[in-house]
């Protein structure tokens, strides 16, 4: 989690500094993006649904990799394929009816994660409506203080906010329509 927050200050710091021109530069994705990528896939390990440190940490390893997606694919990675995550993410969420309690924006930020990189509209329907669920507990009651909590956790807005915002319409808490309805 330290490299991931390191990433998060440098990408910000960089951005700054050479006026968005860092997604350029190949070393960062050398030297970061692939590290980080490459210690998420090797944390796999056994899951315990019925303990909430071990979801929570598969949850957070699979936020980690789609957090990274677009970064990568803005960094010039191709293919960056993320469905085996969003599913193996979906599945873990949907086995477990653990309460998150206090971690709820973490869990919150994994769910927009996965809702950014769906492709299919019943796994985008899904996340939509998990995070109106989120958003109410948490009473976030526009688009805006949802940002502002997902920035005090891992983001980078230059590529994360205009695909939120691109997504922003799916999540029942900013619409009166459900996210399927909107979809199809």
């Amino acid at each position: 989690m330290e490299d991931l927050h390191n990433f998060d200050c440098l990408l910000s710091a960089e951005t700054r500094w050479s006026t968005g021109r860092v997604l350029a530069d190949v070393l960062i994705s050398g030297l970061w993006v692939n590290h980080i990528v490459w210690h998420s896939l090797c944390l796999q390990a056994v899951i315990d649904t019925e303990e909430l440190g071990s979801i929570m940490r598969e949850a957070f390893r699979l936020g980690v990799l789609l957090y990274l997606a677009e970064i990568r694919r803005q960094f010039g990675v191709y293919p960056v394929l993320m469905q085996i995550h969003m599913s193996k993410l979906k599945g873990l969420l949907q086995s477990s009816g653990i309460s998150w309690r206090c971690f709820t924006p973490l869990k919150l930020w994994v769910v927009v994660m996965a809702l950014i990189e769906a492709k299919a509209s019943e796994d985008k329907a899904w996340f939509a409506s998990q995070i109106s669920v989120l958003t109410k507990e948490l009473n976030l009651t526009s688009g805006e203080s949802l940002e502002d909590l997902l920035k005090g956790l891992f983001w980078y807005p230059q590529i994360h906010s205009k695909l939120l915002w691109d997504n922003i319409r799916l999540i029942d808490l900013f619409n009166s329509s459900t996210a399927k309805e909107i979809i199809q």
